[in-house]
């Protein structure tokens, strides 16, 4: 596990969800493992109302790269993609339809793809995912 000197709390779970995919067979560089370990990142620090500024990497809330952000605000899909993203655990339940949309439309609309990474090193799956967020969100 590589966190390049951050130990944020939000960095941390990320992370350990990555592992815990791995652990379940689940490993590998796709867009749908990396919806699901931002979103267990967003959960855990609600959870525990972190700021997501006491990560080291980021001086303040604003430089943090949310996948809820779209990258250009003029995108048409900019809050479809927004809502999506914000909403995939809904009252401590996971939405499957709102997952599929943010997976969707995450290489196009999302701040965290503004440089391109996930558009050339990811698949967005490998057709074995199992939704391994529904182990913690029912």
């Amino acid at each position: 596990m590589n966190l390049k000197g951050n130990f944020g709390l939000g960095i941390i779970a990320h992370e350990l969800f990555h592992h815990y995919q791995f652990e379940k067979e689940q490993g590998g560089a796709t867009i749908f493992n990396e919806i699901e370990a931002y979103t267990y990142q967003y959960q855990v620090v609600d959870e525990y109302n972190y700021s997501l500024s006491d990560d080291a990497e980021y001086e303040s809330f604003e430089d943090y790269p949310s996948f809820f952000i779209a990258k250009d605000e003029n995108n048409k899909y900019a809050e479809v993609y927004r809502y999506a993203a914000s909403n995939i655990i809904e009252e401590n339940i996971f939405r499957k339809e709102n997952f599929f949309t943010a997976m969707s439309l995450f290489r196009s609309t999302s701040a965290l793809n503004s440089n391109g990474l996930y558009s050339r090193r990811y698949k967005y799956n490998t057709g074995n995912e199992k939704y391994l967020l529904m182990d913690f969100f029912k």
